[in-house]
């Protein structure tokens, strides 16, 4: 149905809302009918970490390890282990420790959640954590999902009808007025996608008391001891160069977690030659994870290695490769390179310390390779006062944990009620 709007023409009719049902089928719903059917579902929220729900996500992880088309898919893996029985036992253990004393945590009632196009597993662990403190869930499918991601959806919205529970997975086309309908209908939205997205919401209102939980765009990058690397052994350098491909290949660097840049704290004499070899070992580790880019950002990245290495002084390319293109650049610089599909840019500074003063608000994870726990620890003291929410290992960038981007998001998504 078409209405008037204010300046007297006619407003273009709203999009229909669609429930999936699995295996590929839609339903169509009555938007009144489906915020009618989250008024209701309320009743159905639980207590955080309540058996029945762990015992879901548990047999689910089985169901998930089980299947060898998702655990082939390094990122669905991770999800399948990391909701595990004993894993989300520890994950309730954490929980409840932070909870003060003389205190309670409750669900918050009707979560929505917008997750991202570009990490489509994001959407599965964004659920899972809203889903274990016990509110009933409501996402809103990305248009595009790779089989592996469906196939693991499906078994998912499978154990969902099996257990009777009131969460939702729908798609529908962009349309603010749908968007803003649900949003009201909201005790707590949850926002993945960049800046740009969220600007598209922010003005959208929830439920009276609602809370929005932001995502924005970010840049991480990281940083390996010249002296360790130069240092490392073979096997070593091989599992090194296997992490930093896992880093930087899942998702072809389109994570907010993903690395754009290396820094190496050292100097390009005494330790280029270690660096030439990392390059070569991760290009290696590459190819034998069946990379595949596509001709025309390979062309891309070629043009803006020749563009940076003609603009930087002593920048050279060490070689050209289809899946891992990097420049390496003796000094340090202020851009940040947003290239992604394999696009790396290698960068020497004196100490780690260096980078205190390059942080920025929008910076999410370092990973690095070769420091102490002593020496990222008063780095971390003066680096997060401007910006940083995650210091890993190299090959952790992508390992979703409860606290993300300086959310912790277990207690984002519960309330705590005061009891005297």
């Amino acid at each position: 149905m078409q209405r008037r709007h204010s300046g007297g023409g006619l407003e273009a009719p709203m999009a229909s809302v669609q429930i999936y049902r699995g295996e590929g089928e839609f339903e169509p719903v009555e938007l009144n009918d489906l915020l009618a059917r989250l008024d209701a579902s309320r009743s159905a929220v639980a207590v955080p970490f309540a058996p029945k729900r762990i015992e879901l996500i548990g047999e689910l992880s089985a169901r998930l390890l089980a299947d060898r088309r998702i655990v082939e898919q390094p990122a669905l893996a991770y999800f399948a282990h990391w909701t595990r029985r004993a894993a989300l036992r520890d994950l309730a253990a954490r929980f409840n420790a932070t909870i003060p004393t003389g205190a309670i945590a409750a669900p918050r009632g009707v979560a929505l959640h917008f997750p991202p196009r570009n990490v489509e597993t994001i959407l599965l662990f964004s659920w899972v954590m809203s889903y274990l403190v016990g509110n009933t869930n409501v996402v809103r499918l990305p248009s595009e999902r790779g089989a592996a991601v469906r196939r693991a959806i499906d078994l998912l919205v499978a154990a969902l009808r099996e257990a009777e529970d009131a969460d939702l997975f729908i798609q529908y086309p962009a349309d603010d007025r749908l968007s803003e309908a649900l949003s009201r209908c909201s005790d707590v939205r949850v926002v993945w996608g960049g800046d740009g997205k969220i600007r598209a919401f922010e003005s959208l209102p929830l439920r009276n008391g609602g809370k929005s939980i932001w995502f924005g765009d970010r840049y991480s990058y990281a940083v390996i001891s010249g002296q360790a690397l130069a240092s490392a052994t073979a096997a070593e350098m091989m599992e090194l160069a296997r992490n930093l491909a896992l880093d930087i290949f899942t998702f072809d660097q389109m994570g907010c977690s993903s690395p754009h840049k290396v820094y190496i704290a050292g100097n390009s004499d005494a330790h280029g030659r270690a660096v030439a070899a990392l390059i070569d070992a991760v290009g290696e580790a590459a190819r034998r994870r069946g990379t595949a880019i596509p001709p025309s950002h390979s062309v891309v990245k070629l043009t803006e290695a020749m563009a940076l290495a003609g603009a930087e002084p002593g920048a050279l390319i060490p070689r050209l490769s289809g899946e891992l293109m990097s420049v390496v650049v003796p000094h340090i610089r202020d851009s940040e390179d947003r290239v992604g599909g394999g696009f790396i840019v290698v960068e020497f500074i004196t100490d780690i310390a260096t980078l205190i003063g390059r942080v920025r608000p929008a910076h999410q994870t370092l990973t690095y390779y070769g420091f102490t726990t002593a020496e990222l620890t008063d780095f971390a003291k003066a680096a997060s006062l401007a910006g940083l929410s995650r210091i890993v290992p190299i090959g952790q960038a992508l390992s979703f944990d409860a606290i993300w981007d300086g959310y912790e998001l277990f207690r984002e998504l519960t309330r705590t009620v005061r009891i005297i």
